[in-house]
């Protein structure tokens, strides 16, 4: 009776370490850091927040009817996931290290962290992949685009994205943390960089050998569905050139993430190694938070369909 109590009481205070990344009951995370934490994470909840509802607002409304198109649709689905993140599962995070400063602990709320956390940041890699095949399509199949990609398909596939990103990442709750994030996480990031990679060559190649045959041709004859066939050319790159973007903030953030997920799963457990180790658990998690008040940035400033929308809705709340 007394073995099984104490290998209770065991499990309970590895379930603690686990949870609160500490090397024993007494060792939190320093008040210094704890403190920058929380504060950070006040504002990237603030910019992503803000920042993927005026991409949601903005293409739901579409002022110019010029945002209703397959692509734009991953990108509110993206946006959504992003804001799960900045309303969520940030705010709480903020709420957490400052308890953390004051030296107290509430697992419910790591858990409630933890479990937004990973749907969002499943739902965003997902989300992600989508649009990177949505440019594949678009540019390599231009006729058969919207047939491929219909309004039907675009929402069964933000429903597989979300079904995906609502079940399997509550893996974690039957494994250790650092497991599931060696494992699920780390595999994730990978699938997606070498996603990323074969789709993005084979889409600059094309584009690439496409612009050197439409100038040929419009060398030679000066028709006008050349010229037109170049203008699409030159506004499929603009819109690969922003998603290129993103995708280099994603690789960007993700990538020393998924370095200290590695460093903390490798590092032992000593007392000499708690700041450390508390220090690489909140710059992990602030790596991806900031990944997702990035969507303002990278869509709405740098593509000029975007922008006109918005200055347009400016103008209709003005008037």
């Amino acid at each position: 009776m007394i073995n099984r109590i104490n290998v209770g009481r065991e499990r309970e205070r590895k379930n603690i370490k686990m949870l609160t990344f500490n090397c024993d009951g007494n060792i939190t995370a320093p008040y210094e850091l704890s403190v920058f934490t929380s504060s950070t994470s006040c504002v990237i909840a603030f910019l992503g927040i803000i920042g993927n509802l005026v991409i949601i607002g903005v293409v739901s409304l579409d002022p110019l009817k010029k945002l209703h198109t397959p692509f734009n649709f991953f990108v509110v689905n993206l946006s959504v996931s992003d804001l799960v993140l900045g309303a969520v599962s940030v705010p709480i995070a903020a709420y957490v290290h400052a308890l953390e400063a004051l030296k107290e602990v509430n697992n419910a709320y790591w858990y409630v962290f933890r479990g937004s956390f990973f749907i969002s940041m499943t739902a965003s890699i997902l989300n992600l992949i989508a649009l990177t095949v949505d440019r594949h399509i678009a540019i390599t199949y231009p006729i058969q685009y919207r047939a491929y990609l219909s309004w039907g398909r675009c929402f069964l596939i933000s429903v597989g994205i979300w079904v995906f990103a609502l079940t399997v990442p509550f893996l974690y709750l039957t494994t250790t943390l650092f497991r599931f994030l060696m494992v699920y996480v780390n595999s994730g990031i990978l699938v997606a960089f070498i996603t990323f990679v074969i789709t993005y060559v084979r889409i600059l190649n094309f584009l690439k050998s496409q612009s050197k045959t439409l100038r040929k041709k419009l060398i030679s004859s000066s028709a006008e569905i050349d010229k037109f066939d170049l203008q699409r050319v030159h506004t499929e790159k603009k819109i690969t050139r922003a998603l290129l973007t993103a995708l280099f903030l994603f690789i960007l953030t993700y990538l020393p993430a998924s370095v200290m997920i590695c460093l903390l799963q490798f590092m032992k457990v000593e007392v000499e190694d708690c700041t450390m180790r508390h220090v690489l658990r909140d710059l992990l998690f602030l790596f991806i938070a900031l990944n997702s008040c990035m969507n303002l940035f990278v869509y709405a400033i740098r593509l000029k369909p975007f922008r006109k929308s918005i200055v347009a809705l400016l103008r209709f709340r003005r008037e």
